[in-house]
């Protein structure tokens, strides 16, 4: 259980400030096994689902109904609630952080969904002319969706290696899917909502470090770190012409090489 939340937590920021659709419920569970493979490493295989209750999620609630006819339900609907759901497996293979080499992989194939409040249906079609849009009777029904937050697939590798005297180099790669939007018209979502997905994005991080045992419990080392050292972009919305030709916005590159010092004790 916990009050509602915005889309990004922000300290001391209640939704809308109210708790009238009281809290949200969560309710998880999952199952898995795991396996003690040669040379010190280990596999497990983990099968999850997730059922979210009274979830605040503007991203549901109102991004499907048509403000520009002044839709009571559009107008209403930070307030509004709606159910999500989650599940999936993951995959995750790694090695003893002891050894010389060390690494784990790890690869999570998922679906999350929310229920939507669909007010405003649009079917597009083509002719020979080319596209055409048709606005159809206004109604109102509930369709489960893919969230905004869903990925797909989810990769995330990292490798480790001890070269002696202290000496150690590593390198990690992360990998997910683009999230899913919707093709637009007069800033309204066409169906099938959040059918089609962004690029996917990836980067790759670098670590080298030298460490000096100070104690028989403390130590201090120097590190230089490259957080995505690929200067990879990511895709944060999508722009779509009249012709429903969509371009990705890219971000980025965020990336951050740092020069650090770190302890321990």
């Amino acid at each position: 259980h916990q009050t509602p939340s915005f889309i990004v937590p922000i300290p001391g920021f209640t939704t809308f400030g109210s708790l009238k659709g009281g809290l949200q419920e969560s309710a998880y569970m999952s199952a898995g096994f795991e396996w003690r493979l040669p040379l010190g490493v280990s596999a497990s295989v983990t099968g999850f689902r997730q059922d979210i209750l009274g979830l605040s999620d503007l991203t549901a609630t109102c991004a499907y109904g048509d403000s520009q006819n002044n839709d009571p339900v559009e107008e209403g609907c930070g307030l509004q609630r709606t159910r999500g759901r989650a599940l999936g497996v993951e995959l995750l293979v790694r090695r003893d952080l002891t050894a010389r080499l060390t690494g784990w992989l790890s690869y999570t194939l998922s679906r999350t969904t929310r229920l939507a409040d669909v007010t405003t249906i649009i079917i597009p079609r083509t002719d020979v002319n080319g596209p055409i849009i048709e606005r159809l009777p206004r109604t109102h029904t509930t369709l489960e969706i893919p969230s905004e937050f869903d990925r797909t697939h989810v990769l995330n590798a990292a490798l480790g290696y001890d070269l002696g005297k202290g000496w150690r180099m590593g390198t990690r790669f992360v990998m997910y899917t683009g999230s899913p939007y919707s093709i637009e018209w007069e800033d309204l979502k066409v169906p099938p909502y959040n059918a089609y997905r962004m690029p996917a994005f990836f980067r790759l991080d670098l670590r080298f470090e030298k460490r000096w045992k100070m104690s028989e419990t403390s130590w201090a080392a120097f590190v230089v770190e490259w957080l995505n050292a690929t200067l990879t972009k990511e895709a944060l919305n999508m722009k779509c012409n009249s012709s429903n030709v969509c371009e990705p916005d890219l971000f980025g590159p965020v990336t951050l090489p740092s020069i650090g010092l770190e302890g321990g004790f």
